[in-house]
């Protein structure tokens, strides 16, 4: 089997962007999609000037001919086969469970579930055996959350249709898994921790630092830290591991 190539969705920064490093140091051709297509070009030319093939594609996940497009845009530009797809695009804000707006309720499913739900139907439609897809989840699914209640509904939907499209493409050999990290040190906690300052009158950085006191281990997870576990579920070589998902919590979650 070549290497073929991947789409890394969300793939212009943070956990996107380390993942899609790993994907190509470990062989395959990348293709970074993000709604801010500069940036994921950005992030392509880099690992290009690395040795890499990578391409940056715009990309709006709530849009499933969008997600067509990226994945027709690595086939035309790799010649190979969709050997990786990671739905890994997402976002998260602060609001009190009782007081979710419409709006936000549908904006945050919209990207969140409904975005991984077509990056599934996208992939699997032109996968062939032996390929892969990682979802990335989060903690907060697996329990209450009050910070956020909305996104953690999203992430437990990730969950779900996880186990859901394992099952139903497991006769192609087709494997499903997921990652469900706890705070990844990121530009994107930073800015659930600056809405955090805010609203309750902290000082920058205080929740961040309150959370990472409850992990066990003892610090914060990094984007290569996911990325070293998106990578080992799409490996081949674990070809017997599907509809499962991987904790990423430092110890602060364990089943």
């Amino acid at each position: 089997m070549n290497a073929g190539y991947a789409v890394v969705t969300g793939g212009a920064g943070g956990i996107g962007r380390a993942v899609a490093a790993a994907l190509a140091e470990g062989g395959q051709a990348v293709v970074l999609a993000d709604l801010d297509g500069a940036a994921a070009e950005t992030a392509a030319k880099d690992l290009r000037e690395r040795g890499h093939r990578a391409l940056g594609v715009a990309t709006d996940v709530r849009v499933r001919a969008d997600l067509d497009g990226a994945i027709e845009a690595g086939r035309a530009e790799f010649g190979e086969v969709l050997r990786t797809f990671v739905n890994n695009a997402g976002y998260t804000e602060l609001c009190d469970p009782l007081e979710i707006t419409e709006q936000q309720w549908d904006s945050i499913m919209t990207v969140n579930a409904r975005g991984v739900l077509f990056g599934l139907q996208a992939a699997s439609a032109v996968m062939t055996e032996g390929a892969a897809i990682v979802n990335v989840s989060s903690s907060t699914a697996r329990g209450p959350y009050v910070p956020s209640a909305h996104y953690a509904a999203s992430k437990a939907a990730v969950l779900s249709l996880t186990m859901t499209f394992a099952a139903r493409l497991a006769a192609r050999r087709i494997r499903v898994n997921s990652v469900a990290p706890a705070i990844v040190d990121t530009e994107l906690w930073d800015g659930f921790d600056a809405q955090i300052a805010a609203k309750e009158g902290l000082p920058l950085g205080e929740a961040k630092r309150t959370r990472i006191e409850q992990i066990p281990i003892g610090r914060a997870g990094t984007p290569a830290d996911v990325a070293r576990a998106v990578a080992f579920l799409a490996d081949p070589a674990n070809g017997f591991v599907t509809g499962e998902c991987l904790h990423l919590t430092g110890g602060s979650f364990m089943q």
